[in-house]
């Protein structure tokens, strides 16, 4: 009885270092017909980070500063990634979702904003870069002195998340080097370039 105990101990502790190391959990979401039983299935997130934050904007004309805010993402991960269903916030909620197919390409960065007017304002935007208007603020429209932005998947977990306390008009938040860095704060913003 003691060995079984043992065994169970054991094949439980290798689950909880596996599950850990790779950051992939069970999802029980494989049913076999007529419901007799569930299957799990492993579910590893794939690796999108928050690069650059561009919250506190100075925009001439009289538009909203909420209307033109972007965040710039980069999927990291070796094929690409739809991100149809999944949300962004900032930390007042709410989540806003991509209702429609957002797909960004391998080692690619993609930017997300309110209004499609945004991209006017940066014609150095590579043609390329997929883009997602959600026309509707980031979250509940991100803070200019503090706040956080939070990127969810389809099923609700945080993919990744970043939070800034200070900052100045017309500056991002950014990682430097790009994707693996600290965020800095940035004065000539880079959608879609990275730094």
């Amino acid at each position: 009885m003691i060995k079984i105990i043992k065994s169970f101990f054991v094949f439980f502790a290798l689950i909880f270092i596996v599950t850990t190391a790779t950051g992939a959990y069970l999802v029980d979401s494989t049913t076999i017909p007529n419901n007799q039983f569930s299957i799990g299935t492993w579910y590893s997130p794939p690796e999108i980070i928050i690069n650059e934050v561009y919250y506190d904007v100075d925009i001439p004309g009289g538009q909203a500063e909420w209307q033109n805010e972007w965040v710039e993402i980069y999927n990291n991960s070796s094929s690409q990634v739809n991100l149809k269903n999944w949300k962004i916030s900032d930390l007042a909620g709410p989540d806003r979702i991509f209702l429609n197919d957002f797909i960004i390409p391998s080692k690619s960065f993609a930017l997300i904003t309110n209004n499609n007017s945004t991209w006017s304002f940066w014609p150095s935007i590579p043609t390329l870069t997929p883009k997602y208007e959600l026309n509707a603020n980031i979250g509940s429209g991100l803070n200019q002195t503090s706040d956080s932005v939070i990127l969810k998947d389809d099923l609700g977990n945080i993919i990744s998340q970043m939070s800034y306390s200070s900052g100045s008009d017309k500056h991002s938040w950014e990682r430097s080097p790009a994707v693996s860095g600290n965020f800095i704060l940035n004065n000539i913003p880079s959608p879609g370039l990275g730094i």
